[in-house]
């Protein structure tokens, strides 16, 4: 069973409009929310979308 709320981070990136560089920068720093199954990179596409509302409020509020 395929889980469509799971992405990788070439499709991470393609969603939140960056490039897989800019992704793997990120997971370096633990800048965005992901987890790993074995040696993959995984993101949770609803754990993504609370995340980018968060940084768009931070960016509204001055946080």
């Amino acid at each position: 069973m395929l889980d469509k709320d799971r992405m990788n981070t070439v499709e991470c990136a393609e969603y939140i409009g960056v490039s897989r560089t800019t992704i793997y920068t990120m997971v370096r720093h633990k800048e965005i929310p992901f987890w790993r199954a074995r040696n993959q990179i995984m993101f949770s596409k609803k754990v993504i979308d609370d995340w980018k509302l968060k940084q768009q409020q931070d960016v509204m509020t001055g946080s």
